[in-house]
């Protein structure tokens, strides 16, 4: 009994190491899109904490092509909007 008990325990061990290798290659593979995903995260908060970086050039651009910016601020509400559909609950 205590031998099936220790080659069950080895039969686990060996699955255990294959699933590491196995889930360390598929987070390999998430690696490059995450990182990009934390980058633009760190940009926005580096811009939230700094709001006049967006508000000199928004506004540069409003006094030079108001219909163009009125155009651009109503498909970001959009988005914002559906956005905020998809992931509040």
């Amino acid at each position: 009994m205590i031998r099936r008990f220790a080659q069950r325990r080895g039969e686990m061990i060996a699955q255990a190491a294959k699933q590491r290798i196995a889930l360390a290659q598929q987070l390999q593979e998430w690696q490059r899109p995450v990182a990009w995903v934390e980058r633009a995260w760190t940009v926005v908060r580096y811009l939230k904490s700094r709001p006049l970086l967006v508000a000199l050039p928004v506004s540069l651009f409003a006094l030079r092509r108001p219909r163009q910016l009125l155009r651009w601020f109503n498909r970001g509400w959009l988005i914002k909007a559906i956005l905020r559909k998809l992931f509040v609950h």
